[in-house]
C-alpha cells in the first residue's frame, strides 16, 4: 500500500481544505468519517491520521480504540480539545474567543521552521492536560498546542490549515517527518497508476466507459483508451436532457482524441415516459438513473459480462453525498470501476490537462446526470426541456461572448414553476451564475449582459415571461 494520511472528519470545509493542502505537497491522503470505528481506520494502513475539527463548538470523540494502533496523530480546532478529554483531561472555560494572539513553540519535531507570531483564534479552552500530556504551544498562559509525552499525539486549538500563515510548514512536518509519509503523490503519478490498473482489470477484454460529455467521464475515457486502446468502447445514453448539441461533440471528441467510434443509445422516450407525474427532484433523478443504466448495458447487450465498466465519479461528488459510496448499479457487467473517485474535481480537470484533452471537455461545467431535469421544476415534459435548453444556450453565449466565462466558476438557468399573475405567459427563467473559488458566491453580472439575456430569450421563448437573476450568497449546484 502506498503511504497516505486519513482525514478524520469533523468539519467538511476544513477538512477538504486540509485534504487540498497535502495533495499540493505531494502528500496522498483520504477523508473518513469522523465517526469510521477502528475497523475502517486499519483498513487503511495509512502513516499518520489528521483529525479536522471545527474552529470552535465540540467535536464528538473518535473511536478511543483508533489510538491503540499507534499511528501519529494531530488532532485541530475543536478535535484538539477532544483528544485531550478522551485521554482524562478537562476544559476550564473558554480562554480566547475570535481574538488575536501571540503564539510560541517549544523546541519540538512539528515546529521546526515556524516561528513564534500571531494566530487568530475562533476558540479556546483553558485546558487542564490529563497527565500523560504536555503543552507545547502557549499564548497567555494557555495551552493552545499539546502533545502526549511518549506517543506522537498532537493537539492545536488554532486551525493550520485555514488561520495559520505557517500551516503547511505544520501539516509537512506532521506528515513526513513524524509520520514518516513518502510524498509521491502527483498527477502523472496518478495516470500512472490508474491507467496500469485499467489495464489489469481489463485483461484481454474490452473496457466500457460511460460518457456524458463532462470532464469526469471524457478523463475516464481518456485513461481507459491509454489501458486498453482499440478495445475501448465508449458509451453514450441520449436522454433528451443534455444540453445542445452535446452528443455531436462527444463523438466528435471520441473518433478525434480516443480514435473509436462513439455508440449512442437513444432513451429519450423512456426517459420522459418515465418522469410522466413525478415532481420530486430527489425522485426524478432516481427516475433518470434508472434508465440510464438499463440503457448502458442495453448498449453491449450479453457482451457486458466480458466488460468493465468504466464509470467518472470524482471524489467532491462522494463527500457531497455525505454517506458510504457505493459503487455499482450496472447490471450485466462483469464489474464496475471508478478510476476518479479519489481525485477533487480540479485534479480531475489537471488529470484531462495532462493526457491533452481539448479545453472544451476539460473544463466543462458539471451537471448532474439528470440532466436539464434537475433545473425544471415540478413535472419534466419534452416541451419544457427544450425551451430551458434554448435559454440556457442563449445565457451561455451571452456570457462567454461577453468574456464573463473566464471568472466564473458555473452559470445556467432554472425554469421555474407557473407564474399566476402573469399575463402574458407561464414560467419564469431563473438565472445562476457563480464565481470561482473553494467557496463560490454569487456572482455579479454586467447590468447590460443581463438586459441583452433578457430581450433575447422573450424573444426566442415567449413561454417565459419573466427572467430574474438569483443572488442569493448560498452556493446552488
Amino acid at each position: 500500500m502506498l503511504d497516505k494520511i486519513l482525514v478524520l472528519d469533523m468539519d467538511n470545509y476544513g477538512s477538504i481544505a486540509i485534504a487540498r493542502k497535502l495533495r499540493a505537497q505531494g502528500v496522498y491522503c483520504k477523508i473518513l468519517p469522523g465517526g469510521a470505528p477502528l475497523e475502517a481506520v486499519a483498513e487503511q494502513d495509512a502513516s499518520g491520521i489528521i483529525w479536522a475539527g471545527r474552529a470552535d463548538g465540540d467535536a464528538a470523540p473518535i473511536d478511543v480504540r483508533i489510538l491503540s494502533l499507534g499511528l501519529p496523530m494531530l488532532a485541530i480546532g475543536a478535535a484538539s480539545v477532544a483528544l485531550a478529554k478522551m485521554l482524562g483531561g478537562a476544559s476550564k472555560g473558554a480562554a480566547l474567543t475570535n481574538t488575536t494572539a501571540h503564539v510560541t513553540y517549544d523546541p519540538q519535531m512539528i515546529f521546526d521552521g515556524v516561528v513564534p507570531g500571531d494566530r487568530w483564534f475562533s476558540r479556546a479552552e483553558r485546558m487542564e492536560l490529563p497527565d500523560c500530556m504536555m503543552p507545547i504551544a502557549m499564548s497567555g498562559g494557555v495551552a493552545v498546542g499539546f502533545c502526549d509525552k511518549e506517543r506522537p499525539l498532537y493537539g492545536l486549538q488554532f486551525l493550520i490549515e485555514k488561520h495559520d500563515p505557517e500551516g503547511v510548514t505544520l501539516l509537512n512536518n506532521f506528515c513526513t517527518r513524524i509520520s514518516r509519509c513518502t510524498a509521491w503523490w502527483s498527477t502523472e503519478a496518478f495516470i500512472d497508476r490508474a491507467t496500469g490498473e485499467l489495464a489489469r482489470l481489463a485483461g484481454d477484454s474490452p473496457l466500457a466507459v460511460a460518457l456524458s460529455g463532462g470532464a469526469d467521464s471524457s478523463v475516464c475515457a481518456a485513461l481507459a483508451g491509454r489501458a486498453v486502446g482499440s478495445r475501448l468502447v465508449p458509451i453514450m445514453v441520449r436522454t433528451g436532457l443534455h444540453r445542445s448539441d452535446i452528443v455531436k461533440h462527444v463523438e466528435a471528441f471520441c473518433r478525434q482524441n480516443l480514435g473509436v467510434e462513439l455508440i449512442v443509445v437513444d432513451a429519450h422516450e423512456r426517459i420522459f415516459e418515465s418522469l410522466a407525474g413525478v415532481t420530486d427532484q430527489a425522485a426524478k433523478a432516481e427516475v433518470v438513473r434508472r434508465v440510464f443504466r438499463a440503457a448502458v448495458a442495453e448498449a453491449v447487450g450479453p457482451s457486458a459480462a466480458e466488460m468493465t465498466l468504466v464509470l467518472g465519479t470524482n471524489y467532491t461528488e462522494v463527500l457531497q453525498k455525505g454517506q458510504p459510496h457505493q459503487c455499482g448499479g450496472f447490471p450485466g457487467f462483469k464489474g464496475v470501476v471508478e478510476p476518479l473517485v479519489e481525485l477533487f474535481k480540479d485534479e480531475v480537470c489537471a488529470v484531462g490537462e495532462k493526457l491533452g484533452l481539448p479545453a472544451a471537455f476539460v473544463n466543462r461545467q458539471p451537471i448532474a446526470i439528470e440532466g436539464l431535469a434537475a433545473r425544471v421544476e415540478g413535472e419534466v415534459t419534452q416541451p419544457l426541456v427544450e425551451m430551458l435548453r434554448a435559454a440556457d444556450a442563449i445565457l451561455r453565449e451571452e456570457i462567454e461572448t461577453g468574456g464573463q466565462d473566464k471568472r466564473l466558476r458555473q452559470y445556467y438557468a432554472v425554469l421555474g414553476r407557473q407564474m399566476s399573475d402573469s399575463a402574458d405567459s407561464s414560467y419564469a427563467l431563473i438565472i445562476r451564475a457563480l464565481t470561482t473559488g473553494d467557496k463560490a458566491g454569487a456572482a455579479r453580472l454586467p447590468y447590460d449582459l443581463l438586459e441583452r439575456v433578457v430581450e433575447r430569450v422573450r424573444s426566442d421563448q415567449p413561454g417565459i415571461g419573466r427572467v430574474m437573476y438569483d443572488l442569493t450568497p448560498s452556493v446552488m449546484t
